[in-house]
């Protein structure tokens, strides 16, 4: 009966959410956050970047810390596997940073980027066996 009582709960919470809000999306974060004791947000912000005159390089300074933010990540990722947790990534904030930073009342400066959601698998847990990627096909040789 728990799991019944669990999905009613969900379902009138996510309903809840969509008559107040009208946010598909708000729905989405309430389902994501209901089955991971904990919730990671990462953002970039501006600290700690330097500042350019010109567009190009205030740009790539950004995406050095994208790529910063993307090694950070990988690394809590591993990590969270050493310590037996489960841990995935949703890439979704960062395709709706505006309603993220709205929903959250985050800073304006702050760019959301990636949501992690840790917890312990289920003691019955398999991971499925993952092909060898052929890379063959991605290598150049000169």
């Amino acid at each position: 009966f728990s799991h019944i009582s669990r999905w009613s709960q969900m379902t009138i919470l996510a309903w809840l959410v969509l008559e107040l809000t009208e946010s598909p999306w708000r729905v989405s974060l309430i389902g994501a956050c209901g089955f991971a004791p904990t919730l990671l947000l990462g953002c970039i912000v501006g600290d700690g970047l330097a500042s350019y005159p010109d567009e190009r390089r205030d740009r790539a300074e950004w995406t050095m810390a994208a790529h910063s933010f993307g090694a950070a990540l990988q690394n809590l990722l591993l990590e969270a596997s050493a310590r037996g947790l489960g841990a995935y990534w949703m890439a979704a904030p960062l395709y709706a940073q505006d309603a993220v930073r709205e929903v959250l009342d985050l800073p304006e400066g702050w760019r959301p980027q990636a949501l992690v959601a840790l917890g312990r698998p289920l003691a019955d847990y398999e991971p499925f066996d993952r092909p060898a990627p052929d890379v063959g096909g991605s290598l150049i040789r000169r």
